[in-house]
């Protein structure tokens, strides 16, 4: 059996990270249960390329190039552009029960799926993307 060496092991949030994609652009992004989304250049993972705070524990999320789609501890589910800005650019309530637990935007582009503590799925239409 092969044994797996870590190039780089580095602390890159305060709690446990629940999402973790590489964008387009080809950025590391992670979510985190400290309320943070960070984008890091894979040659430095000691600091993030961009940072943002959203309104609760991340728990899932998705990236379309350089936008990233996240879901809350809080049920809110929160769009970031991590080359414009560390505030949202949209946030919807879209679960009012508690905690998204899984999100997928469709193929389209046209509408997100997710799921979370209420038990249902909601399907969310919208443009822009």
């Amino acid at each position: 059996m092969r044994t797996l060496k870590p190039i780089s092991s580095a602390p890159v949030h305060k709690a446990a990270i629940n999402f973790l994609e590489f964008s387009s652009e080809g950025l590391l992004v992670t979510g985190s249960a400290d309320k943070t989304i960070q984008a890091f250049d894979l040659s430095n993972l000691q600091k993030p390329a961009a940072q943002m705070r959203t309104t609760d524990a991340v728990f899932c999320g998705e990236t379309l190039g350089s936008l990233v789609v996240t879901g809350c501890g809080d049920g809110n589910l929160l769009v970031f552009d991590i080359s414009r800005s560390d505030e949202p650019l949209y946030g919807f309530g879209a679960d009012n029960v508690g905690a998204l637990h899984c999100l997928k935007i469709a193929a389209d582009r046209k509408s997100i799926v997710t799921g979370g503590d209420s038990g249902q799925a909601l399907k969310l239409n919208f443009s822009g993307f």
